[in-house]
């Protein structure tokens, strides 16, 4: 359980980060940057803490190496397996996207975009799509799960890997206006 108090205290870490420093680093961006929001600024300070954190944490805990971080495969073994996810993320969210625009749920979606419309909008949602996913399961399902599974056992590590991960998809939802923000 120590380790997974370490990482909870990471994530809190970047929380009190975002909370700080998130808004003296957007006074500071936004005069450079046309239309920049601040949740994206605020949540950039803090995953920059918690990426600076982890790796000054990650040797302590013995999950810096390829294997505890979650690439231990062979090249071939994990492209195969990373385009397998591909195309079964691709399934999945298909059924998903055509509902939402059948339902018009989407503001930038909808049935009279051009063919270059929908090809940008799958070509940056898969990009980001991977890029998170490469994050949250390095992080997350690699070394939060590595090092939890040393100390208490895979069970426990799944069990409490999987909560966490569930619960992140709740942090971030709000939305400040920018003339909403200040300290």
């Amino acid at each position: 359980m120590r380790s997974f108090a370490i990482f909870l205290g990471l994530i809190a870490l970047g929380l009190a980060g975002i909370a700080a420093l998130g808004y003296p680093a957007w006074l500071v961006i936004a005069p450079l940057i046309d239309d920049a929001k601040f949740h994206r600024v605020a949540s950039r300070v803090g995953m920059l803490l918690l990426v600076v954190a982890f790796l000054l944490t990650a040797r302590r805990l013995k999950v810096g190496d390829r294997q505890s971080l979650g690439f231990g495969l062979k090249p071939a073994e994990f492209a195969r397996e990373t385009a397998g996810g591909i195309v079964l993320g691709v399934a999945l969210m298909l059924p998903v996207l055509g509902t939402m625009v059948a339902l018009d749920m989407r503001d930038r979606i909808g049935p009279m975009m051009s063919a270059w419309g929908w090809a940008s909008l799958m070509l940056s949602g898969l990009a980001r799509g991977l890029v998170i996913a490469f994050i949250e399961e390095t992080f997350i399902r690699g070394a939060m799960h590595t090092a939890i599974t040393r100390e208490s056992g895979a069970k426990l590590a799944i069990a409490l890997t999987s909560l966490l991960y569930a619960a992140t998809h709740f942090i971030g939802r709000y939305r400040v206006a920018a003339a909403d923000v200040n300290a």
